[in-house]
């Protein structure tokens, strides 16, 4: 029996055939369901996750739109650990880590 994090995956991924539309399927449900900003670290630093994108390109996946100071950076999105975060973020969040080998 799956877990919550497969449901996800099952919801978001149900007519997305092949990388590049699961990773579109993945950027519209953050940008349909997610709450941003949201609070988070990357590599040690405090940042707040505006937004969350995908380039086209499959080999970088989503990338998180980090602001920091006033300045918007884009770093992959499975480096960015999330601080206090809705339940449905963090399904969110846990799905497309999984999916994409994060954990």
């Amino acid at each position: 029996m799956g877990d919550d994090v497969d449901a996800v995956l099952e919801e978001v991924l149900v007519d997305a055939y092949g990388e590049d539309e699961q990773l579109w399927a993945f950027r519209q449900c953050f940008e349909d369901e997610a709450a941003f900003p949201f609070p988070a670290r990357v590599v040690g630093a405090e940042v707040e996750v505006v937004a969350v994108d995908y380039d086209g390109d499959e080999r970088h996946g989503l990338v998180a739109v980090c602001r920091r100071d006033g300045v918007d950076h884009r770093v992959s999105l499975v480096d960015v650990a999330p601080g206090a975060v809705t339940a449905r973020t963090a399904a969110l969040l846990g799905a497309y880590r999984r999916w994409s080998g994060g954990a």
